[in-house]
């Protein structure tokens, strides 16, 4: 019985999180978007929307407008951690540099 009850939470997570909303595309290259989408994203008129492509046929769609910068933030920041920290990184290299080349 559990296992039942498992499966069928499961699927139903798995459609609410996956369902897409279908909508055509008109003449002008206008879109509606779908009332269940605008709904999730608090969508109103008026609003404007960030398109990013992902590949050859997906685009994600932002309510909130993405910088570049805000992109790149944190990227990298892996390698900091495999150096010992920004600030060990730093003492060691000023620890190198020769006085009389200043």
């Amino acid at each position: 019985m559990g296992f039942i009850i498992h499966i069928a939470i499961r699927l139903t997570f798995l459609y609410t999180v996956r369902r897409m909303g279908k909508t055509t595309v008109s003449t002008k290259y206008q879109i509606v978007i779908p009332k269940d989408v605008r709904k999730q994203l608090d969508i109103s008129p008026g609003m404007e929307l960030c398109i990013e492509v992902v590949d050859g046929d997906r685009a994600v769609v932002h309510t909130k407008e993405v910088s570049a910068v805000q992109a790149l933030k944190g990227l990298g920041k892996e390698t900091w951690k495999t150096l010992g920290g920004g600030d060990h990184y730093l003492k060691h290299e000023r620890s190198t540099w020769d006085a009389s080349s200043v």
